[in-house]
């Protein structure tokens, strides 16, 4: 497990600059010597299944990070992270990381709250996405 990985006074919080985010989603930015992982973090208490299929199409395809459910407590991440073994990484990568985090988490958190508020199925959620993304 990640948060086991890393030393727990190398996770920072920080400000959450996205619209869709409730106070209950917070970013984290986790170090080593060699990698920088950001984490966008949400709990549920919902029922998990149709949320897991929704974050299984939602990877399907992702270029740049993958969503992640932890079934034991309800845990949504949205991880991107950055290799920094062979040198340390420039201000621009690092925003990179940021805000294609951050971007992605913002388009796709309508669709997990529609699944989990049972408005939608997986698969309308997923399309809906995918067609405002082709219109935009």
């Amino acid at each position: 497990m990640l948060h086991s990985a890393i030393a727990p006074a190398r996770c920072v919080p920080f400000p959450n600059p996205i619209a869709n985010l409730d106070p209950a989603v917070y970013p984290h930015l986790f170090s080593s010597p060699s990698i920088l992982i950001l984490l966008i973090v949400a709990q549920i208490n919902q029922e998990r299944s149709p949320l897991a299929e929704f974050l299984t199409r939602a990877n399907y395809g992702m270029i740049l990070g993958n969503f992640e459910l932890d079934f034991n407590d309800g845990e949504i991440r949205y991880k991107t992270l950055l290799d920094a073994t062979d040198h340390l990484p420039s201000h621009a990568a690092i925003q990179h990381l940021i805000y294609t985090n951050l971007m992605i988490m913002d388009e796709y958190l309508p669709g997990i709250q529609a699944v989990l508020t049972d408005e939608v199925s997986p698969v309308e959620a997923i399309r809906a996405i995918e067609a405002a993304d082709h219109h935009t």
